[in-house]
Parts: structure tokens; C-alpha cells; sequence
């Protein structure tokens, strides 16, 4: 789910339409991320994007201080992990 997700944010973010890419792979790739329950167990940057580009409710992030990005790497909280 994450690479296909991944996948399709990058599409979308070079251009592709909704229906675009070769043989039609945001389309499907759509398609195959509804077939398999959707991006609710997905991590929240991705989340975001999708929110971005209207996929997804922002209801649905989770909001987060930026200041959480400027923590060392090793806390077991940071947002990178």
C-alpha cells in the first residue's frame, strides 16, 4: 500500500492526470489502492499530499507542531522515524 500510494502521489505531483500515465497507471493504481481498504493505515506526511491534492479529508491528518522536525532524529517521537 505505502509504495503504491507513494507511487501515486508522484504521479500526480509530475503532471499526471487523474486518468494519465502509461497504460493508464494512476488510474489503476487508484484503483487498486479502493480494491485493497484504502490509505486509512497510511503514514501521515502521505496523508497530507493526499489531502493536498484533494484525495483525502483533512479531518483525517494528524495534526502535528512543526516544532517536532527540529528534535534530534533519535527521539523515539520525531516525525522521520
Amino acid at each position: 500500500m505505502f509504495c503504491t500510494i507513494l507511487s501515486y502521489i508522484c504521479m500526480r505531483i509530475l503532471g499526471d492526470s487523474p486518468f494519465g500515465g502509461r497504460n493508464n497507471a494512476v488510474e489503476r493504481g487508484r484503483k487498486w489502492i479502493h480494491d485493497h481498504g484504502g490509505v486509512v493505515a497510511i503514514p501521515s506526511w502521505e496523508k497530507t499530499w493526499l489531502s493536498i491534492f484533494g484525495l483525502f479529508e483533512w479531518s483525517g491528518c494528524n495534526p502535528m507542531p512543526p516544532e517536532f522536525w527540529i528534535m534530534p532524529s533519535c527521539f523515539p517521537m520525531h516525525p522521520g522515524i
